[in-house]
Parts: structure tokens; C-alpha cells; sequence
């Protein structure tokens, strides 16, 4: 607690009023993401739950359960560049066998845009490598041409 709330200050101090927390069960504790959520500070905390949905109404009872504002940010499609895990439509140069690593399918994503646009809240995800923004735009395509 305290350290959020010295983290909120210093966002104050430095003139922010509102931040974007990402968050998920991948990388931190539902109770951490609840908690940050309501802490009562002028900084205003938008929160990102970084789970995968497949409809409208998953997506509406997981906002319910978190108290997120979009089921986004830190959704892995892909890794990072730095561990080889950046999904690439070609090897990495220096490690010619690899080409990363992707965590969601095309129609895992989709889905996922679906049940969000569905629900009438946003949908995101991390996305760093060049095949999985290939794949994470794909799904953006074939919902909105739905």
C-alpha cells in the first residue's frame, strides 16, 4: 500500500493525473490489480486485465470480477526482442532457427475482439514482434468486417 501510494504521489508531483495500469494472471495478482483500482488518490487509475475472452458475456463477467476497464495491455500475442520470444515473419539474425514465440492463435484473437466489441469495452494486446501485429491486425480486419 505504501508503495502505491508513493507511486501515485510522484505521478502527482510530476504533474500526471491519470495512469494506465496493465495487469493480468500472467504477470501480477488480481488482488494487486483490485487494490491499485481502489486506492483513493486524485490520480486517476485506468486498469487493463490482460486475459483472453471468447464472448460477450466472458468478457462482461471478467470486468465484473476485476474491475477493469478493457481487456487489454498486457494479453501476450508475442514476447520481446531481447529473449527471442518477439514473434518475426523471419529468424532472428542472431539466432537463425528462431522466430520467436506467439502465445495466442489468430482465431484466439479474434475471438477476443469479438467478445470485447461485443461487450462494447476495448480490446488490446501486447504485441512487439512483426508476425504477431500481422496476426493481432488480422483479427482487428475480420471483426470489423463483420
Amino acid at each position: 500500500a505504501r508503495a502505491r501510494l508513493a507511486a501515485l504521489d510522484d505521478f502527482a508531483a510530476h504533474g500526471y493525473v491519470a495512469v494506465h495500469e496493465c495487469a493480468g494472471p500472467d504477470i501480477s495478482g488480481l488482488d494487486d490489480f483490485t487494490e491499485l483500482l481502489g486506492t483513493d488518490h486524485p490520480v486517476q487509475v485506468r486498469g487493463y486485465w490482460g486475459q483472453a475472452v471468447r464472448t460477450g458475456e466472458d468478457a462482461a463477467e471478467l470486468l465484473a470480477k476485476t474491475g477493469a476497464d478493457a481487456l487489454g495491455g498486457d494479453l501476450f500475442v508475442d514476447g520481446s526482442i531481447g529473449s527471442h520470444t518477439a514473434a518475426l515473419a523471419h529468424p532472428y539474425d542472431d539466432l537463425p532457427d528462431c522466430c520467436g514465440t506467439t502465445y495466442l492463435t489468430e482465431d484466439e484473437l479474434t475471438a477476443h475482439v469479438r467478445a470485447c466489441t461485443s461487450a462494447g469495452i476495448q480490446a488490446g494486446f501486447h504485441v512487439i514482434g512483426d508476425a504477431a501485429t500481422t496476426a493481432a491486425v488480422a483479427a482487428f480486419e475480420a471483426v470489423a468486417a463483420e
